[in-house]
């Protein structure tokens, strides 16, 4: 089985969870990275995995192909998620990070798994620091854009840590990023609790290795797949998105060693629980495996060019399910529908084959 991965970027975010669910399948991935203006041929594959629903504008396939959304961001306007709506209901299947995805997605779309993301917790488990150091909140995330910065809240939790008179420690995309086997060592260990006080998430990968990790979670109820499961004092602080909300949780947890204790103890479990890559790639495994299965029986899409005719032959310039253009020639005189259903009768016996 061959699979095309649509990505946006090997070192950041999803792209990092996917090379760890692709060491423990015995599939033969192509990894693709996106750049803006490309446009991705997706023949010479099995079945086609896109990275978020964005990306289904880089490519035409869509029977062969299960999409991923990862995260709120998109569906947040109206004007925006009418598009996204109309190419999600094309696809396989659909995997949602969140409850919230997964009801959009399962609205237009039958075939919808939520699947949240997933972390190697042998390595990604809670530090042993006896070290001694002023009390650190951290905060990791993109905020390249302003829309990023404000999306993320990163203002409100610098502005609070001024406030609250307590050191910030940040990990920021592409700003000093720090590898990503190092994040252990160089962020979560040096930091006593984690503030994320977002607008919206899939399942971010921020908190996700922050329970892992066993740091105590300041974040908002609208958090994704962590906003909706966490619970308030048991494994997370939900927080508002102002300053003096963000300010008193974390007043809160400098001045009370045993809720920190309480709320690390319970983000492991929740990342025990929920976060074990080897049960996601497992997830992956079926899912890729029944659209491979249901693809060599699925009709294919056939997206005719041009059809030029002469009294000796019909040459008819076509591509299947977003592949490269080709071309074939019929005796003259061929309709158009006999082509196609030549074409789509060719195309399952090589499948089946």
């Amino acid at each position: 089985m061959k699979i095309l991965s649509i990505e946006f970027t090997p070192n950041w975010s999803w792209g990092l969870i996917f090379t760890e669910i692709s060491k423990r399948l015995n599939v033969e991935f192509e990894r693709t990275f996106i750049n803006k203006g490309n446009i991705i041929n997706t023949s010479g594959v099995d079945m086609v995995f896109a990275q978020n629903v964005t990306l289904l504008k880089k490519f035409q396939e869509r029977l062969r192909t299960v999409c991923r959304m990862g995260g709120n961001y998109n569906f947040d306007g109206a004007g925006k998620l009418e598009p996204l709506l109309h190419e999600m209901a094309k696809c396989y299947c659909i995997v949602a990070t969140n409850k919230k995805l997964y009801e959009i997605a399962k609205a237009v779309n039958e075939n919808v798994y939520l699947i949240p993301n997933g972390l190697d917790l042998d390595e990604w488990k809670p530090i042993s620091d006896n070290v001694k150091r002023p009390f650190t909140v951290g905060f990791c995330g993109n905020i390249i854009t302003p829309q990023y910065r404000e999306y993320k809240g990163y203002d409100l939790v610098e502005r609070a840590c001024g406030n609250a008179r307590v050191k910030l420690q940040t990990a920021l995309y592409q700003d000093k990023q720090i590898p990503h086997d190092k994040m252990r060592e160089l962020f979560y260990s040096q930091i006593d609790c984690i503030v994320h006080p977002t607008l919206g998430e899939g399942c971010s990968n921020t908190l996700m290795e922050a329970a892992a990790c066993g740091i105590p979670i300041i974040t908002t109820e609208v958090a994704g797949f962590h906003g909706e499961l966490m619970k308030h004092g048991e494994d997370v602080l939900f927080c508002n998105r102002t300053i003096n909300s963000i300010q008193k949780a974390v007043m809160l947890l400098r001045k009370d060693k045993k809720l920190r204790k309480k709320l690390a103890l319970g983000a492991r479990a929740f990342a025990e629980k929920h976060h074990d890559i080897n049960t996601i790639a497992k997830q992956y495994e079926i899912i890729f495996s029944e659209c491979v299965k249901k693809s060599k029986t699925v009709s294919p899409a056939v997206r005719f060019f041009s059809i030029t005719s002469t009294p000796q032959k019909t040459t008819a310039m076509f591509a299947v399910n977003g592949g490269k253009p080709q071309s074939r020639q019929y005796p003259a005189g061929y309709a158009k529908d006999k082509m196609r259903e030549t074409i789509i009768n060719e195309y399952l016996t090589a499948r089946a084959g």
